[in-house]
């Protein structure tokens, strides 16, 4: 693994470690009353590497997404990377916009954007500017903040 990577990964740890102690303690990150609103960006990432899994089942990928939570729709697209021999394979994904729902989340301070396979846990922080992500189908992280 290369050092850029590695730091990457050290900080989305540092970022979701950090989100999890302050919504244990009952803390709301400063978060607004109201369930979000307006438009932000997003960068999420996964890495399936290290899983117990076969050749061309490790999989990693980055995305990048606008998420309008008045329209409630989120925007993305996907860039992968999977286990391959003799290299991995590169795969440059498609734009792909999706609607969902809102509702309360499992925490205090947090919400469920509610797609039709999935849901995605969020977390509003500095006053609703910035807000943290965690996927429920793959374990997918993110931070977006506000445009």
């Amino acid at each position: 693994m290369n050092n850029i990577a590695s730091k990457a990964k050290l900080a989305v740890s540092f970022l979701c470690g950090a989100l999890l102690v302050n919504l244990t303690q009952g803390t709301k990150l400063n978060a607004s009353t109201t369930a979000p609103s307006g438009s932000c960006v997003m960068l999420g990432n996964y890495s399936g590497w290290g899983w117990a899994a076969s050749i061309g089942t490790n999989k990693e990928w980055n995305e990048l997404a606008i998420i309008n939570f008045d329209q409630k729709t989120a925007s993305v697209i996907v860039n992968s990377v999977t286990a391959g021999t003799p290299k991995p394979l590169y795969e440059e994904g498609s734009p792909e916009k999706s609607s969902f729902t809102l509702s309360d989340g499992p925490l205090a301070g947090t919400y469920k954007m509610n797609f039709a396979k999935e849901y995605v846990i969020i977390a509003p922080a500095n006053g609703g500017n910035t807000i943290f992500l965690l996927d429920s189908l793959n374990g997918m992280t993110g931070v977006c903040q506000k445009i």
